[in-house]
C-alpha cells in the first residue's frame, strides 16, 4: 500500500502458525500447488534460497513457516487499517473482481470497519481510450515508462501515480470548462438580442471579427456562414429590409 510518499508492505501466511499442508487442506486449496507457488515467489523476492526448491513439499512448508516477520491475514490487515485509516479511500485496479472481496473478508473477520473501496478499472475505461485497461498498459501508455509490475508495492506505487494524473486531468479539464463558462456569462453584446445567439457564439464571433448585429447581416448577405450561427437566423439576417 502507499499513501503519498509513505508505503506499507508485510509477508502474510494465510496458514498463520498452524501446519501449512493441514491447514491448507482444511481451507480446501490444493497444498502441492499452493506450496509450489508460494516457494517459486519467495524464491523470486530474494526471500528462501533457491536450494529449497528441491526440497519435497513438506520441506517447502517448513522453510516458508520459518520465514521470519511473516504475519497472519488479521495482523496484517490490522497493520494496514492502521496504516491507511478507513476513513481514507482504498483504490485498487480491477478491485471488485478481486482484491476489495478478500480485504472485506479480512476486515470482518477483524471486526474493522470498512473503508471506502474504488476501483479504478472502469474509471479509466471512462476517462482514456486504450487497446487494454492492464495495470502495466496504462502505466506505459501515460508514462512512456515501465514498472516492476506483480510486484505488490511497485503495483501500488504505480497505480497511485496513475491515479494522481487522472485526478490532475480532471481538475484541468473542470478549470477549463468553469473558465469557459464565466467568461461567457461576462459577455456583452448587441449581437445577444438576435435569438439563437448565446455568449459562447459571441465568443466566436469576435473571434471572426463580427462584433455588431450589422456586421452580422452584413456577413450574412455575403453568403459567409458560422458553425455557432444556425442557417434561420442567417436566412433571416439576409431578408432584413432594415440592413
Amino acid at each position: 500500500m502507499c499513501k503519498g510518499k509513505k508505503t506499507f508492505q508485510c509477508l502474510v501466511n494465510p496458514c498463520g502458525e498452524k501446519p501449512i499442508i493441514q491447514e491448507l487442506h482444511r481451507l480446501g486449496q490444493d497444498p502441492e500447488k499452493t506450496i509450489n507457488f508460494w516457494t517459486k515467489l519467495l524464491i523470486g523476492k530474494g526471500i528462501l534460497n533457491t536450494a529449497v526448491k528441491r526440497k519435497d513439499m513438506q520441506g517447502k512448508a517448513d522453510a516458508i513457516q520459518e520465514i521470519p516477520d511473516m504475519l497472519s491475514p488479521v495482523e496484517a490487515i490490522k497493520k494496514a487499517y492502521d496504516f491507511a485509516d478507513h476513513k481514507d479511500t482504498w483504490i485498487a485496479h480491477n478491485g471488485k473482481s478481486f482484491d476489495f472481496h478478500i480485504l472485506q473478508a479480512h476486515l470482518d473477520q477483524a471486526e474493522l470497519k470498512h473503508p471506502k473501496f474504488v476501483d479504478s478499472l472502469p474509471i479509466l475505461r471512462s476517462s482514456i481510450k486504450l487497446l487494454s485497461y492492464s495495470q502495466p498498459l496504462v502505466y506505459k501508455a501515460l508514462f512512456k515508462d515501465t514498472y516492476k509490475a506483480h510486484h505488490a508495492l511497485h503495483d501500488a506505487e504505480a497505480l497511485q501515480r496513475i491515479w494522481n494524473h487522472l485526478k490532475h486531468t480532471k481538475s484541468t479539464k473542470s478549470t477549463k470548462s468553469t473558465e469557459s463558462t464565466e467568461s461567457a456569462k461576462s459577455i456583452k453584446s448587441e449581437l445577444l438580442e438576435i435569438h439563437g445567439i448565446g455568449p459562447k457564439s459571441v465568443i466566436e464571433l469576435n473571434k471572426n471579427g463580427i462584433f455588431t448585429i450589422r456586421q452580422l447581416t452584413k456577413a450574412a448577405k455575403e453568403g459567409r456562414t458560422f458553425k455557432v450561427v444556425r442557417k434561420s437566423v442567417l436566412s433571416k439576417l439576409r431578408t432584413n429590409p432594415n440592413e
